[in-house]
């Protein structure tokens, strides 16, 4: 089931290496995942690969599917 509603990082976290939209405390929303690589898993990978410090991420929600389009 998808969540369609923002979760705040401070109740529950996404699944690690899941692709989730995160509203940033910089007021943006990006495409970013949970990041296994340090001791804590909780550190954030965005969409070009980079590192986002733990405490970029206020809220977050499950990606929509995407469209279905019909091609002609």
């Amino acid at each position: 089931m998808i969540n369609s509603n923002w979760v705040s990082v401070t109740e529950q976290l996404p699944p690690i290496k899941q692709d989730v939209l995160v509203y940033t405390s910089y007021g943006g929303m990006r495409v970013w995942n949970r990041n296994d690589t340090t001791y804590d898993a909780n550190f954030w990978e965005t969409e070009y690969g980079y590192w986002a410090e733990k405490d970029g991420a206020v809220a977050w929600m499950d990606l929509p599917d995407p469209p279905n389009i019909k091609k002609a």
